[in-house]
């Protein structure tokens, strides 16, 4: 009898123990997870996983695509940019008739990601381009000959969420939200993505994570990816956050209504530089009229994107977004606020410093690249004269 009360006993223990386990909510669950403890709190830190970089979709290749253009020509510019409106200046340049008498053709070519752009110009493949200025560091530090003449944009990179993560992140206190949703998940890793890790928007992500959260690597994950690929992971669902720029913003605000800006420019940085133009050093030096002449037309150019950037929209139609993003959603990227054109590059030198430094935490530069060196204040100057 009191055996068979023992067992008894045991039975309704067990059976209150799994009806409490049962009854918890997730929030109770959530609870119990506790942050990792950090490792060395240093910059760059946290390394990106390859894996996710492997998983993010291409978008499809065009077919009759024809070959890219070459520089070397005294007839032409070539000038590199990206499928995003970082090189707004170029198109309007082009499209709205602001060539004249400059003597030379100018002949966009496009590049997949900021690196190569910078590779080519110093490889004498193109002559100029529009690029993160991060990509430029760390292409001087590789030894390519490249100068920055001019700034393009500033604080155009935000912080982009979609998805169940984006309703975490929906008040001022985006970091106390992205614990909130790791605790959620029973302290399953978030993935923020950024362009690749020698760019600005990687720096800038970074730099973020580690001022406000005490997420470790196997709590968060931050990879590089190359414009297009990220593009089309956001787009898909495959991740559900990164640092970009427009129109990606623009394009996945439109296409999901779960998405959200939950970071502007300024919030990751005051002043970041997010684009440049930079030119091969002999240029300035062999055809110094014709890029003089590029200058003070990227300056008009700048100042068009200032105050009539909505009518400029069919021009970036014409020339960005892989040919799939409307004019309509360019008219709502740069009618956003979230995109800053600039021209003088004065402005970014202390912000290219700090960037530098980052680089250089993240050993991404062998040693410092000087940056007064590197910027041109006095081309922009002369070309800036009425």
């Amino acid at each position: 009898m009191a055996a068979r009360r023992a067992r008894w006993v045991s039975w309704a223990g067990l059976i209150v123990l799994l009806a409490s386990a049962a009854s918890l909510a997730p929030t109770d669950v959530a609870a119990q997870a506790t942050l990792r403890p950090r490792d060395a709190p240093q910059i760059f830190q946290i390394q990106p996983d390859p894996g996710t970089e492997r998983e993010l979709p291409r978008p499809p290749r065009r077919d009759n695509e024809p070959p890219p253009p070459v520089s070397g020509s005294a007839n032409s510019l070539v000038v590199g940019h990206t499928a995003g409106i970082a090189a707004g200046q170029l198109y309007v340049m082009i499209e709205a008739g602001m060539l004249g008498e400059l003597g030379v053709t100018l002949v966009p070519r496009r590049f997949p990601a900021d690196i190569e752009i910078a590779r080519s110009i110093g490889r004498g493949e193109i002559d100029m381009g529009y690029l993160d200025p991060g990509s430029v560091l760390k292409a001087r530090d590789e030894g390519e000959p490249l100068v920055i003449i001019a700034a393009a944009q500033v604080e155009s990179y935000v912080l982009l969420a979609r998805g169940e993560l984006a309703r975490f992140l929906r008040d001022e206190d985006v970091a106390g939200g992205l614990r909130r949703a790791w605790a959620r998940r029973g302290g399953a890793r978030i993935t923020i993505a950024s362009l690749p890790r020698d760019t600005v928007a990687h720096a800038l992500l970074e730099r973020w994570v580690v001022r406000n959260t005490a997420f470790s690597t196997e709590d968060l994950r931050t990879p590089g990816v190359p414009l297009n690929q990220l593009w089309n992971a956001l787009r898909l669902g495959t991740i559900e956050a990164a640092v970009v720029p427009e129109p990606i913003v623009a394009s996945i605000l439109e296409s999901d209504p779960t998405a959200r800006v939950v970071l502007e420019g300024r919030d990751l940085m005051l002043g970041h530089p997010t684009a440049v133009v930079a030119v091969r050093a002999n240029l300035l030096r062999e055809r110094p009229a014709q890029v003089a002449g590029f200058l003070s037309r990227h300056i008009a150019a700048t100042r068009y994107l200032q105050d009539e950037k909505e009518r400029a929209a069919p021009y970036f139609a014409k020339h960005a977004g892989y040919g799939q993003v409307k004019a309509e959603t360019f008219a709502k990227a740069l009618g956003s606020g979230l995109a800053r054109y600039a021209s003088d590059p004065a402005a970014i030198i202390e912000p290219l410093r700090l960037i530098e430094s980052l680089l250089l935490q993240a050993q991404l530069l062998s040693g410092r690249v000087n940056v007064t060196e590197i910027v041109d204040l006095e081309l922009h100057k002369a070309a800036a004269k009425p």
